[in-house]
């Protein structure tokens, strides 16, 4: 039977020169294939080149980080580069999505350029334009909205342009209150121009959100007196959260933590607070959780929490007492060189003349009316120079009782030493 068979296939015609042609085609196929792939492996080798010279440069020279702003879509990069060490990670590893979604209407075009997104929240930098000066253009508001609904979270932006200009470029930095769910992945931002001119730009989140490293600690610390519990660490690409708590039973009111910095195993520092202290939570209720910059793509093998530049004041010392309602001061802390200018309807005036250089908070912070039910703050404003310092406070006065107690939130008055903590990581 085999025999058969063989000599079958032996009397087949054989299409040699099809073969020959067909081989001579793979072999073609083959090689432009290995071309592609070489050619994609340099490509993509040289972005990563350009990108770290992109990043070092702007670091390294204010020169050249003044010239790539000037590139569109690129100065919110250039000013995240170069205040926050951890957005150089994020680009180095690529860890962001570019857009380029772009809305016009009434003649102004705003484009959302790209979005950082993690479980602690999000960067969003995009682009104003028009065919006209928008130096005056106010932006009262902008919204986040997640599937239709707000999004659970601070916000921070800026509209700084003092020259005229049909173009801004800005960004929006997005703090959750709690850790954010991406299974939803449709967002829009909404701008508010005025009461009647909204401009909603939605986008679409599709890169892949990692997860975010926790560390339980639950060390107890004690700085000058004051002790403090510094509950958990929580490390995303975007920045790190550090949860304190502070003893009820501490003689003095700690207002809040003016230094943190993560160490290394090397004693180098791989993460601190930036662009001056935030974070959520109430000293008043006795637990904040302070956000620093982040090096999530870094892989230590031991962190150190340093603590330190802690305010306090002594209980009873710590507030001011007001009548909204009649404009009045009604009790005043013995507190050097600060001073109430103003009591109005809804809004507090303080000047201060601090001793200690570049000292610029916001003094007081939320309150607690007659019936003792919290009394939030509705915004504010600082100004000052050469040593003067003015604060205006703006607080949510519907359905309160006067009078109201408004704690103070920051006051150059210092703990005397520091410490420090060993931070579990995995093995």
């Amino acid at each position: 039977m085999e025999k058969e068979l063989f000599e079958q296939l032996e009397q087949l015609p054989v299409p040699k020169q099809a073969l020959h042609e067909a081989r001579i085609k793979a072999l073609q196929q083959k090689r432009l294939e290995e071309k592609k792939r070489h050619r994609k492996i340099k490509t993509v080798a040289l972005i990563a080149i350009m990108l770290a010279l992109f990043v070092t440069s702007v670091r390294m020279s204010p020169t050249v980080a003044s010239a790539i702003a000037k590139i569109p879509g690129l100065a919110p990069l250039v000013d995240m580069i170069a205040y926050d060490k951890g957005v150089e990670d994020i680009l180095q590893n690529d860890y962001y999505e570019k857009l380029g979604v772009t809305v016009t209407e009434n003649n102004i075009t705003i484009i959302i350029d790209h979005v950082i997104a993690d479980e602690s929240g999000m960067i969003i930098a995009y682009t104003v334009e028009a065919p006209f000066d928008i130096s005056n253009l106010e932006t009262r508001q902008i919204e986040i909205f997640q599937h239709g609904e707000p999004v659970e979270a601070s916000y921070t932006y800026s509209w700084f342009s003092t020259e005229p200009t049909n173009r801004v470029e800005d960004k929006i930095e997005v703090r959750a209150w709690k850790e954010m769910d991406y299974t939803h992945s449709d967002f829009e931002v909404r701008f508010h121009f005025s009461e009647e001119e909204v401009i909603v730009v939605p986008f679409t989140v599709t890169q892949e959100i990692v997860k975010t490293k926790d560390y339980v600690v639950n060390e107890e610390i004690e700085i000058d007196g004051q002790k403090l519990t510094v509950k958990s660490v929580h490390i995303s690409p975007l920045r790190v959260e550090v949860r304190v708590a502070f003893a009820p039973n501490n003689p003095k009111r700690i207002l809040t933590i003016g230094s943190l910095q993560l160490l290394d195993e090397n004693g180098e520092e791989w993460s601190r607070i930036t662009n001056g202290i935030s974070g959520f939570g109430s000293e008043i209720e006795g637990e904040m959780s302070y956000f620093l910059q982040s090096n999530y793509f870094r892989e230590p093998k031991a962190l150190t929490l340093v603590i330190s530049e802690v305010e306090a004041l002594e209980k009873g010392q710590d507030y001011i007492e007001v009548d909204f309602e009649k404009g009045k001061v009604l009790y005043m802390p013995d507190l050097p060189n600060l001073k109430v200018t103003a009591v109005r309807a809804d809004e507090v005036d303080i000047t201060y003349l601090p001793d200690t250089p570049n000292f610029h908070r916001q003094v007081l912070g939320e309150g607690i009316d007659a019936n003792g039910n919290k009394v939030e703050g509705n915004g504010g404003n600082f100004s000052g120079g050469d040593g003067y310092f003015e604060t205006n406070s703006k607080y949510d006065v519907q359905s309160i009782k006067n009078p109201v107690k408004l704690y103070i939130n920051s006051f150059p008055n210092f703990l005397k030493g520091s410490a420090q903590v060993n931070i579990q990581l995995d093995e």
